[in-house]
């Protein structure tokens, strides 16, 4: 198993420094960048243009005695990913590269050369321009800048006049106004839709509301399709049954994919699943919900620190890589444990469990209400479960007494 824990060690340490190269902002400004041009005068050479005066002060002086200012270069920062995070944050320095942001309040009104990615109570994004995608999960998300495409899952969605989306616009949210213009498609959820006269839609216009709304001739240029109250952005009905069906093949191959990698990888960790006590995955859902609570306040609090702050992206990933296969780990905790009330297990006997497991849940996780707490319960135990054999220490060897003849 320690081997094991090495390998994977490696593979994230080698992740990690193939995302080298980060810039990490901190509360002090970029320094400014002053280029000093001086327009030399046919007649005279450069010595005799430049005055000491000048020379201090920035300023260029031609023949006829009069002076130019110096030029000023906006900000740049030019790394392969940038990340800023805090309280008030206000971006105005130009990123050439991908941006991460973490904030409460954030605006900002700089250029950014890749995709950006922000989480944030509130995000205005005014007079900008964004070259790439932009991700947002916000309460509140204000446009008034130019972006290629934008995928927002938010409370409050408001693209003022100047907002312009040169493709898709693909957004969730409660209220969504739209003023601005969108090169492409949109495709919006929302229960409150305001569609302007000066909105300007050059594709279709796929939207999911309470109730069809009153679009004017001539802002939409392509189809309007209204998808019911609660549709999907394929124009279909979706059949309940058959979505449940291809969810539950879902969930029985990923669970048969994790069991299967857990043997091949980590062998002496199947062992101690297949054997695992009832004791054991009660303690798992105890330190999986302290874990649920107490990694991320760490992650936030290692963010703050010049040290902490690089480890945080790789501390998060493993967090998020650890949750996303918590359910199959806590199928198969579950699974083995009754596999071996039957008398003598095998593999094959075990997966028969593990896949009648979580099969069992997929369906108490269809109740109404109910479901949605005994979902949470599961992950939570595979998340405990793993955490608990990461840290747990190997057992004391066993002294061996010595028989004398």
């Amino acid at each position: 198993m320690q081997k094991v824990k090495f390998k994977l060690i490696a593979i994230l340490a080698l992740f990690v420094l193939l995302c080298t190269g980060i810039c990490y902002a901190t509360d002090s400004t970029a320094t400014d960048v002053n280029a000093v041009s001086v327009e030399e005068d046919a007649n005279t050479t450069a010595d005799n243009s430049v005055t000491e005066e000048g020379a201090t002060t920035g300023e260029s002086t031609t023949e006829e005695g009069t002076t130019e200012e110096t030029t000023t270069e906006e900000p740049m920062i030019e790394e392969d990913y940038f990340y800023l995070s805090g309280n008030d944050l206000v971006l105005s320095d130009t990123i050439d590269s991908n941006a991460f942001i973490i904030g409460n309040n954030v605006t900002i009104t700089s250029e950014i050369g890749g995709d950006l990615f922000v989480i944030a109570n509130s995000l205005n994004l005014d007079g900008g321009y964004v070259y790439g995608n932009v991700f947002v999960l916000a309460k509140d998300f204000t446009l008034n800048a130019t972006v290629y495409d934008i995928y927002a899952i938010c409370s409050n969605i408001t693209i003022k006049y100047d907002g312009i989306i040169y493709r898709d616009l693909r957004a969730t949210a409660n209220y969504l106004s739209m003023s601005g213009g969108v090169g492409r498609n949109c495709y919006i959820s929302a229960q409150t839709l305001d569609l302007t006269d000066d909105a300007l839609i050059y594709g279709d216009f796929n939207y999911s509301n309470k109730e069809a709304i009153v679009i004017s001739e001539g802002v939409v240029s392509g189809n309007i399709n209204y998808l019911g109250e609660s549709s999907s952005f394929s124009g279909e009905v979706q059949d309940p049954v058959r979505t449940h069906i291809i969810n539950c093949l879902a969930t029985l191959v990923f669970t048969l994919a994790i069991y299967g990698l857990i043997i091949w990888l980590a062998p002496k960790f199947y062992s101690k699943m297949s054997s695992i006590k009832l004791s054991k995955v009660f303690i798992g859902l105890g330190i999986g919900i302290i874990a649920l609570v107490i990694i991320p306040i760490i992650s936030i609090l290692l963010a703050f620190t010049f040290v902490g702050s690089k480890l945080t992206l790789a501390f998060l990933l493993i967090y998020f890589a650890m949750l996303s296969v918590s359910a199959a780990i806590a199928y198969i905790s579950i699974g083995c444990f009754i596999a071996n009330k039957f008398g003598n297990a095998s593999k094959a006997k075990n997966l028969i469990f593990v896949l009648a497991t979580a099969l069992v849940f997929f369906l108490l996780g269809l109740i109404p209400f109910v479901g949605t707490w005994i979902n949470l319960l599961v992950a939570l135990t595979g998340f405990g479960v793993l955490i608990l054999s990461i840290i747990k220490k190997k057992d004391a060897p066993s002294v061996a007494t010595t028989v004398e003849e």
